[in-house]
């Protein structure tokens, strides 16, 4: 798999709530998975950063907060290969 073939970033909408996920490599090199999500109509929100051992485990827990964003009602906004 080419780096450009790997999804680096999407954005999810629902009427009030807004979420982001994205895939970066920390100083160490280990993989990360970021997600940020928050309020629509208003500052702040919250975010975390998961590290993985490999690019595979990165890209399947990618996919599985998609497919869970979907399921929750959430509406693809932007994505980003």
């Amino acid at each position: 798999m080419r780096f450009m073939d790997i999804p680096t970033r999407s954005r999810w909408r629902k009427a009030t709530r807004t979420y982001e996920l994205s895939l970066q490599r920390d100083l160490w090199g280990h993989w990360c998975l970021l997600r940020a999500w928050g309020a629509t109509n208003r500052a702040g929100g919250r975010c975390t950063t998961t590290p993985f051992d490999s690019l595979t485990e990165a890209i399947t827990a990618y996919d599985h907060a998609q497919h869970r964003r979907q399921r929750r009602g959430y509406h693809l906004e932007s994505h980003d290969a």
